[in-house]
């Protein structure tokens, strides 16, 4: 038979330890919960701020297609764009890109942009001919 063990008898430094460790684990969990709110109404926040500029830009675009289209006499305007955040069959299957303005919105509402939004403009060849590499001496 095994000797029995002999558990020492729990001190007053013992329980103030006991109680400290609580203290310390439900002040854990309280800063625990407030991360977890504060996480929680950043992301509605964000998504809120999300929400409205992007309604925004999508009137601002929605003007500029309208205009376009009143100006150059459609009478229809197709979205053919696949939105890779919400995928779907696209409205438009086929088209020969004749009555494509696409590119005349897109430069309509890039005319005011700067700096990293707007496309940069390409060199322009020189008609100069290149130096020649200065020789070397090996």
């Amino acid at each position: 038979m095994p000797a029995p063990r002999i558990r020492p008898t729990p001190t007053k430094n013992d329980s103030t330890d006991l109680k400290k460790a609580q203290e310390k684990y439900t002040e854990y969990k309280r800063l625990e919960q407030q991360v977890i709110e504060f996480n929680k109404n950043a992301q509605k926040t964000l998504a809120g701020q999300t929400r409205r500029l992007r309604k925004g830009r999508l009137e601002e675009i929605q003007e500029v297609i309208s205009a376009k289209a009143k100006e150059l006499g459609y009478d229809l305007v197709i979205d053919s764009s696949q939105d890779v955040l919400l995928p779907r069959t696209p409205t438009v299957l086929y088209t020969n890109g004749k009555n494509d303005i696409t590119t005349m919105i897109i430069d309509i509402l890039n005319k005011d942009a700067a700096g990293k939004y707007k496309p940069a403009e390409p060199a322009k060849p020189t008609s100069e001919k290149p130096a020649a590499p200065a020789p070397t001496n090996e």
